[in-house]
């Protein structure tokens, strides 16, 4: 009799199991990085607001606004801080994705 109940339990356990699997599939795969190449087509100074946490305001900081034509044939916008990278027309850029953020440097 309590043998017929192990194999009751043990159903359950391999089912629970590959959902835990499949989950833990689902997130790495969205943790994983994701590079794509393409030539920049346009590019737009903007400014980008951001929550400032300390004086409960908005503050302002300088962007750029880049079209990019992917390797594949998409076109991609993409907003980001003017930082440390100069981008000009024509450009070879490289759009790294890591979990759901994406950033654009030039391609080497």
């Amino acid at each position: 009799m309590i043998i017929k109940y192990k194999r009751f339990l043990l159903i359950p356990f391999f089912f629970i199991i590959s959902s835990c699997a499949t989950n833990l599939k689902k997130d790495l795969n969205y943790s994983n990085q994701e590079t794509i190449i393409g030539t920049i087509l346009d590019i737009t100074k903007v400014m980008i607001e951001r929550d400032s946490i300390s004086e409960n305001a908005i503050e302002l900081i300088e962007g750029v606004e880049l079209l990019i034509q992917t390797n594949e044939g998409n076109s991609i916008s993409i907003i980001q801080k003017n930082d440390q990278y100069s981008f000009m027309l024509g450009d070879k850029v490289t759009i790294q994705k890591i979990n759901n953020q994406s950033k654009v440097i030039p391609s080497v």
